[in-house]
């Protein structure tokens, strides 16, 4: 079902289908453009196959694309203007540098399969078997635990969504603002560190969830158009 708000991706990469899996199921109308005739981004044009084989891209890629969007591959986006003129309500996009940066990750620091990717396919695990793992103790509270810090957290994708649409940002800026979350963690990673070596990790670990429930509180209040916002400056 569909909730009538169409968003373009601009380029079929990692971050690109990472929004379409989590918007699409919320009834977003997705519609996916990337100037390569196959989507994947970087992923599938940079990482030597031996470390990830092409069919494994292809199968993973297809679960996302299979939740139903448009994809309008081999063709290029020149310019954002004209893209909204085609009724998008929000466009996505993706600074090149973030991409290059995980892709470099990869190629350091993921060491070779020794068999050169064969059987490369993990087992497929019955239901019943991966259920049967929560009578231990510990992983029952993993799960646990995983579930509740999923509650608390949401994609930055819906925050940037939100803000923009609030604050009437325009789109060229949009861009910005994951740029600016990446700002707030490179400036407080250490003092925050420190904190929580005087403090207790527990405690800062809580505070910072605690700040972020605020933020999404504040975000789902009810605000004043961007209009009314410039008539009251």
């Amino acid at each position: 079902m569909t909730n009538g708000k169409r968003v373009a991706m601009v380029g079929a990469g990692p971050a690109s289908l990472t929004v379409a899996r989590d918007l699409a199921p919320l009834g977003y109308e997705i519609t996916l453009f990337d100037g390569d005739a196959k989507a994947g981004g970087m992923i599938r044009s940079q990482i030597p196959r031996f470390r990830l084989p092409e069919e494994v891209i292809d199968e993973e890629v297809g679960y996302i694309t299979g939740l139903g969007m448009t994809l309008r591959l081999g063709e290029r986006v020149d310019s954002l203007k004209a893209l909204l003129a085609e009724g998008y309500d929000a466009v996505f996009t993706v600074s090149t540098c973030v991409a290059v940066t995980g892709v470099l990750v990869l190629l350091l620091f993921v060491p070779a399969r020794p068999d050169g990717g064969a059987g490369v396919h993990a087992p497929r695990v019955p239901p019943r078997t991966a259920l049967a793992l929560l009578r231990r103790r510990d992983l029952r509270r993993l799960t646990i635990c995983a579930l509740l810090l999923g509650l608390a957290t949401i994609s930055d994708s819906f925050v940037y969504l939100v803000i923009q649409h609030r604050y009437a940002i325009p789109v060229r800026w949009f861009a910005l603002l994951p740029l600016g979350t990446a700002a707030g963690f490179l400036t407080l990673t250490v003092p925050l560190g420190r904190l929580a070596d005087r403090v207790g990790r527990w405690r800062v670990f809580l505070g910072g969830h605690v700040a972020l429930l605020t933020a999404y509180a504040l975000l789902l209040l009810p605000a004043e158009s961007a209009e009314e916002l410039r008539a009251l400056k």
